[in-house]
Parts: structure tokens; C-alpha cells; sequence
């Protein structure tokens, strides 16, 4: 099974979970993610605070823009409709 994150590009998904966690005091947010065109339990991911408008609930769906596997920047599709 190949992992399904790309080194860098966008993803779209649908956050199945979300859990906030504090690391040394800094927040993340702890994500279960079904990218778009995928029928398993989902990817589960860690993103920063910083990169996220607000924090994310159960139900959102989000563009992840990767680099080097990791995620450097969330939107929001309701950011992008209005």
C-alpha cells in the first residue's frame, strides 16, 4: 500500500475527526480526513494552529496544499465560496 499523501499538491477532504492537542504549548489540531474519491475510514493527520482560519469540526471540508508530505496550508470551502 503506497502512501496516499503527496511530497507536495493539494488534497480535498471531508474532516471525519478532529481533536485539538498542545505540544510544548503550541496547539495542533489531530484530523481524520476521507480525501475526496475515497471510501475508507480516512488519513489521520496533524496540522498546526496557524495554518488553520479556525479550527476544524467534524464535516468540514478542506484543501490540504502539501510540501514534502507535510501540510502547509489548510483552506476552508466555505472561505472559498464567500
Amino acid at each position: 500500500m503506497s502512501d496516499p499523501l503527496p511530497a507536495f499538491g493539494d488534497l480535498k477532504g471531508k474532516v471525519l475527526q478532529a481533536q485539538p492537542v498542545s505540544i510544548h504549548g503550541d496547539i495542533y489540531y489531530d484530523l481524520v480526513i476521507q480525501l475526496e474519491g475515497q471510501t475508507d475510514r480516512g488519513v489521520k493527520l496533524r496540522v498546526p494552529n496557524h495554518l488553520c482560519a479556525r479550527p476544524p469540526t467534524p464535516g468540514d471540508c478542506l484543501t490540504l496544499n502539501f510540501l514534502l508530505q507535510q501540510v502547509n496550508s489548510v483552506s476552508f470551502e466555505d472561505e472559498s465560496t464567500s
